[in-house]
């Protein structure tokens, strides 16, 4: 079978689908709700919502896409709470339920992803396979919260 730019590729049955980057995207469904790429965010959540779509695939380590949910929630959470650079992660998530942005559940998740990531980044750590379905669950609750949240910067960019 020949591939895009006349590269021989062979079918091998796998558990991930091959492409080849020229192949036509004739549709794109949303895992979360992206805004228009014309919002501010919209690059930045454009990007997340693929990485989460691989990850949901399996196409995308768990542990990559743990940083990258954690870097979209504090995205739209410095975004909608009008937070500068400064407020660190505990102070954006007890903003977010003041704000009614979260409920308890939705500060746990984050928390909950929060406490994952540092064990992983910052201390340079692997998820266990025994480990792999507690985490996943605790991602699943995540990205429901980033979904959520994302729902605000609409409302945001409608009082800007």
């Amino acid at each position: 079978m020949l591939g895009g730019r006349g590269i021989r590729l062979e079918c091998v049955s796998t558990d991930r689908v091959l492409t080849t980057k020229s192949d036509p995207v004739a549709y794109r469904w949303s895992v979360i709700d992206v805004p228009a790429l014309e919002h501010v965010l919209g690059p930045r959540l454009w990007v997340s919502d693929e990485v989460i779509a691989r990850w949901m695939t399996g196409d995308m380590p768990d542990e990559l896409a743990v940083e990258e949910v954690h870097t979209a929630a504090e995205a739209v959470l410095r975004h909608v709470l009008a937070a500068g650079k400064h407020v660190k992660w505990p102070a954006l998530l007890e903003r977010a339920v003041k704000a009614k942005l979260l409920d308890t559940r939705g500060q746990q998740a984050l928390e909950a992803l929060n406490a994952q990531r540092t064990v992983l980044k910052h201390r340079g750590a692997a998820v266990r396979d025994s480990e792999r379905a507690g985490l996943r669950e605790m991602l699943d609750r995540a990205i429901g919260q980033l979904d959520r949240l994302q729902h605000w910067t609409d409302q945001t960019a409608e009082r800007e």
